[in-house]
């Protein structure tokens, strides 16, 4: 069964042909006349077969070569045939027999102006009023040609205020004006404020527009207008408009995934940009937007399909632009997929292609610093500041410098790199953090307070969080529970959950109140989703409070609340597991939810991972304190006290800020003394 909108297609054809039909009747009896040939032109151009109407009218001029009117159809045939040449030929034809038609002079100034040859369109014009012809057409195209030519934002504003002055003249004149002439300009009004980035404004006139004549085109303008305010549910509708009117069309499809981008919605984007590239298999920014979209869903959850979805794209942008650029976008996929040869081949090529490039080394120099080979690391990470040649371009060389020494456990050349990036980036808030992290590791905590008050403003929730953890670290419980405090009162605070969650700390491991602590990390849990990661490191915080006050079987519900997490999240337990470059912290999250369950064992077959998993992404310790407090709670439940007082200890090196493993070492000293 047909749909209605095929029905009325095949209605409409059928229509066309019983006129043709009619029409040919007519001319085999009267072979020459000229009014049925005419009448053939006019029902094949509505019947949208130019190229057959051109043909007769080319009949119709060889008969009569001062056959005006055949001059203009044949000319709109062209228009509409996307033959350039053939409009301007055919105006100058029609001009020589008659040159008082505004149309001929408004198809030849519009397709100049398809072609962006303004001066020509413009010499059009000045044609037009030579001859004195004049038309609300000929008004409109004179703001398009001053708007198209505009060479920044006065030139725009020009345009618009002419815009407006013929507005006025069409409302004065409404009689000489018609609805498509008045939709015209209310286009053009819109496409001056779109220019001026009056995205409101412009909504108003192309609705005016789409109000005074129904045409695609301002459905088009409305989608992005819509789509640069951020009313993307609005703009979706408004591009499948587009959808029906255009069909399969490149550039609505390639809207209507940006748009989908936009709002969150990966799948249907990737739909679209997939039909986009079926219409134009070269289209770079599609192959590139792809790649971007597939490699972010990568890092997101360190699926490894998403790397094998994105490389025939990475490939294929190669393919058309063999540039540094694409070579450091397909290193870094194959960067955050781990694969480690191919990513430094990538970034290899690119400094290569552009020895000045910083982004080549840098990039390169992250390949060797995730192998753990820091020498090498650094020599790219210098070679990338140096090729900067004094003008800094990014600061993340100096951050990377810097993680290097921190992991060789060099915190002073560490802290000196993170300094010299700050002289030259003062507002980078990476910086800034990763020094008060050194500063903290190198037991200089005044220095941290001073660089936290450097970057932040005092009594804002930031600011207490970090100077917290600061006086904590010096066991200043008081003064730290003080300012986490302060942060969960101040209005307004998007860091009120990390601020319970210290508070929770500090009761249970400080101050050894596991009941009052409880209260604080429920309080946290409430303001966190099911469908949030944090959620499943908030269970193993209240079954560990839980655990320590003999509450085990209770203990046992979060655990099954953290996994139902994890399901939700990501599919599977296995699959929350898949991700690179966060394996070990994961093993230890899911180990964690079973060892406070009371499964040992099954805690025990996530532990012993973690020590075969990569670092941590942005982990800059010299070791791993998830490793260190999961072997020391195994050892801890097999009675092995010492070993286990040492991981501890460990773990407490690791991270000058680990709670959890300074009151495992208080506990167990405790225990052993007692034992002597």
């Amino acid at each position: 069964m047909l749909g209605r909108e095929s029905r009325e297609e095949q209605e409409k054809e059928n229509f066309f042909e019983k006129a043709l039909t009619a029409i040919d009747r007519a001319l085999a009896q009267e072979p020459g006349g000229r009014n049925h040939r005419v009448q053939k032109i006019q029902i094949l151009m509505d019947a949208g077969r130019f190229e057959e109407a051109r043909a007769v009218c080319d009949a119709l001029i060889g008969d009569d070569a001062g056959d005006f009117y055949a001059y203009v159809l044949r000319q709109k045939c062209a228009f509409e045939l996307f033959d350039g040449q053939g409009v301007v030929d055919d105006f100058y034809q029609a001009k020589a027999v008659y040159p008082g038609y505004a149309p001929i002079y408004e198809l030849a100034a519009d397709v100049f102006i398809r072609y962006s040859q303004y001066e020509d369109a413009k010499g059009i014009l000045s044609q037009a009023e030579e001859a004195e012809v004049f038309s609300p057409k000929l008004d409109i195209l004179k703001i398009t040609i001053s708007r198209e030519a505009a060479q920044g934002e006065q030139e725009v504003r020009n345009a618009y205020e002419e815009a407006r002055k013929l507005e006025k003249k069409f409302q004065e004149n409404r009689d000489q004006v018609t609805d498509e002439n008045q939709a015209e300009l209310y286009h053009e009004l819109a496409r001056c404020c779109r220019g001026l980035d009056r995205q409101a404004e412009a909504l108003k006139y192309i609705e005016k527009a789409l109000k005074a004549h129904e045409d695609k085109l301002y459905h088009w303008i409305r989608a992005n207008t819509l789509y640069d305010l951020r009313r993307y549910d609005e703009a979706l509708e408004e591009y499948q408009i587009c959808v029906r009117e255009y069909g399969d069309n490149e550039m609505v499809y390639e809207n209507l995934a940006h748009c989908h981008e936009s709002a969150g919605n990966w799948r249907k984007a990737v739909y679209y940009y997939k039909k986009a590239l079926e219409q134009n298999p070269e289209n770079q920014r599609i192959n590139g937007n792809l790649t971007d979209i597939y490699t972010e869903r990568l890092t997101e959850t360190g699926d490894l399909e998403f790397y094998r979805e994105a490389l025939p794209y990475a490939d294929r942008q190669l393919e058309l632009v063999p540039e540094a650029y694409y070579y450091i976008e397909r290193g870094l996929l194959h960067m955050e997929a781990g694969v480690w040869d191919k990513a430094e081949e990538d970034f290899q090529k690119a400094a290569e292609l552009e020895p000045d490039n910083t982004y080549a080394y840098n990039n390169w120099g992250c390949v060797y610093k995730n192998r753990e080979e820091y020498e090498r690391a650094i020599e790219l990470f210098q070679k990338s500041i140096e090729v900067m040649g004094g003008k800094p371009e990014t600061m993340i060389a100096y951050g990377n410098l810097g993680n290097c020494f921190e992991r060789m456990g060099d915190f002073e050349r560490a802290a000196e790199w993170y300094r010299r990036g700050l002289t030259l980036f003062e507002r980078s808030r990476s910086l800034q953090w990763d020094l008060i992290r050194v500063y903290r590791k190198l037991d200089r905590p005044f220095f941290a307070l001073s660089m936290a008050e450097e970057c932040y403003t005092k009594d804002t929730p930031r600011y207490c969080l970090e100077a917290g953890e600061i006086y904590a670290q010096m066991g200043k419980y008081d003064k730290a529970f003080a300012l986490y405090t302060r942060a969960i009162e101040l209005q307004g605070s998007l860091l009120k959950r990390e601020a319970l969650t210290h508070c929770g700390d500090l009761l249970h491991y400080c101050r050894k109140k596991p009941k009052k602590a409880l209260e604080y990390y429920k309080q946290a849990l409430e303001l966190t989703g099911k469908k949030d990661e944090v959620y499943v490191h908030l269970c193993r915080d209240v079954m560990e409070c839980l655990a320590a006050l003999g509450r085990q079987q209770e203990a046992a519900g979060y655990q099954q609340l953290g996994l139902e997490s994890l399901r939700l999240i990501y599919g599977s337990v296995e699959k929350y597991l898949e991700n690179y470059y966060h394996r070990k912290s994961r093993l230890y999250a899911v180990g964690a939810l079973y060892y406070y369950a009371g499964d040992v064992e099954k805690a025990r077959q996530y532990f012993s991972e973690i020590g075969k998993a990569p670092r941590c992404r942005h982990c800059n310790d010299q070791g791993c304190e998830d490793y260190q407090e999961a072997e020391g709670l195994l050892l801890e439940a097999e009675g092995r006290l010492p070993e286990a007082l040492n991981c501890f200890r460990e773990a407490c090196r690791e991270s000058k800020g680990n709670f959890l493993a300074r009151a495992k070492v208080d506990e167990l000293e405790k225990r052993l003394r007692k034992k002597r």
